[in-house]
């Protein structure tokens, strides 16, 4: 799994209104020079890289269901809690999860401190 070990320490940074990404949809932001996704789910907000690693297809525009997304261009799917790929081989790239909260109608985006 690639998300952050419950140890690691993370910076909080503002990315956008939460009211900006409608449920079932993505967004795009970049923070630090990284495109990211974030998503909007009945389970909340979550965040991934935001490229898929098969061809770099823009994940944001993927569809989300089942708190996954499938990535636009080729159909590679990956789960949005682990960034697992679905039905891959265990060799098979993942993507990386960031932790999200809301605070005051904010998205904020964790990201790891060096």
């Amino acid at each position: 799994m690639t998300a952050f070990a419950d140890t690691e320490t993370v910076t909080w940074i503002a990315v956008g209104a939460a009211a900006d990404v409608p449920l079932w949809e993505g967004r795009r932001v970049t923070v630090e020079g990284q495109r990211i996704a974030v998503f909007h789910t009945d389970a909340g907000f979550h965040a991934v890289d935001g490229s898929c690693p098969h061809k770099q297809g823009p994940l944001q525009d993927g569809l989300v269901a089942d708190d996954c997304v499938t990535c636009p261009l080729h159909g590679w799917r990956f789960s949005l809690g682990t960034g697992e790929r679905i039905g891959g081989g265990p060799d098979d790239p993942s993507l990386r999860v960031y932790p999200v909260i809301v605070h005051d109608g904010e998205l904020m985006l964790g990201l790891p401190d060096e």
